[in-house]
């Protein structure tokens, strides 16, 4: 009896389950690597908000607060580290909109403030979070922009 020279089938099969074996270890080392990279991000951008909260302290003798209470003697109630850091992370031209917007109006749920609430400034956001990566609707009156730093 003469014996083709193909595969036979279960022959095929192994193949097929060798490579799908090494196309799974493949995509998991892939997923690995991208968090990897995504972490890596989001470190070094805390790196640069303790970087910028440093010029701050230089200019200003101090860390900013972490939110100014309405009760204090101030012209900008409410207004948050974050918002103070916005000149040292490169965001001038939205820092001159806070500050008109504090001109106008103090309460910063009102008009002037809502356009800023809303910008998701990417300095403040880790890549791997996926819940942070939208603003957050609240209530349907204004959105809000997370962060995942914290001071």
């Amino acid at each position: 009896m003469k014996r083709s020279k193909g595969f036979s089938l279960i022959e095929l099969i192994i193949v097929i389950s060798i490579i799908a074996l090494l196309f799974g270890i493949l995509l998991a080392a892939i997923q690995r690597i991208r968090a990897s990279a995504a972490l890596s991000s989001c470190l070094n951008k805390a790196r640069q908000l303790n970087i910028a909260l440093h010029g701050y302290h230089d200019q200003y003798g101090h860390f900013p607060s972490g939110i100014i209470s309405a009760d204090y003697p101030t012209t900008q109630p409410f207004m948050t580290w974050l918002t103070k850091l916005l000149p040292f992370v490169e965001e001038e031209p939205l820092w001159q909109k806070c500050l008109q917007a504090y001109e106008v109006d103090k309460n910063f749920e009102k008009p002037p403030h809502l356009e800023i609430l809303g910008k998701k400034i990417k300095s403040y956001i880790c890549s791997a979070d996926p819940i942070s990566q939208e603003p957050w609707n609240f209530q349907g009156q204004f959105t809000v922009a997370f962060t995942n730093y914290l001071v």
